[in-house]
């Protein structure tokens, strides 16, 4: 969670961050019905790619609502 706060806060130097609570990132992905894998360590698309899909799709809502 630090090094996430600190992400953060270097990102929001260069551009205005939304952040969203994780049911908020899932609620995303499945009405986009992508995949979760709970394995953190796999390596696949599943395991964290999808996340970011997802919020990136709710970045692209609040953008061009």
């Amino acid at each position: 969670m630090v090094r996430q706060k600190w992400a953060i806060e270097q990102l929001s130097q260069l551009a205005k961050v939304h952040t969203r609570f994780g049911w908020q990132t899932s609620n995303l992905r499945k009405y986009l019905r992508l995949e979760k894998s709970k394995n953190k360590a796999e390596q696949s698309p599943e395991s964290h790619a999808n996340d970011g899909i997802a919020k990136r799709e709710g970045a692209s809502h609040l953008c061009n609502p």
